[in-house]
């Protein structure tokens, strides 16, 4: 599972507030389907996309580790396609035709 689009900076207070505040409240409730701590599973199966310059990103790195993070990218953007399928370049491509 992977956490993208809203940046990193959270996750530390997230999992913290998983493991010591959800999960200590109901652990009676997930017994036997919820074996391990919320950050337990993270750390086996999620990842998180960072956002360069982000004010926490150091810490996060520390705290979950670089394994668990990726750097996303739409760069450079798809081009729009014209209705006929073919690939346009916008209005100035059509106004050169």
């Amino acid at each position: 599972m992977g956490l993208l689009e809203a940046g990193c900076g959270f996750l530390p207070y997230w999992l913290w507030r998983l493991d010591h505040v959800e999960y200590a409240q109901m652990r009676g409730e997930v017994r036997g389907r919820v074996r391990r701590p919320p950050s337990e599973y993270f750390q086996r199966q999620c990842w998180i996309a960072l956002e360069p310059g982000e004010a926490m990103l150091d810490r996060v790195v520390k705290e979950i580790g670089a394994t668990r993070m990726m750097f996303g990218s739409d760069f450079p953007p798809p081009r729009p396609r014209a209705r006929d399928g073919r690939r346009g370049d916008g209005a100035a491509g059509r106004a050169r035709r």
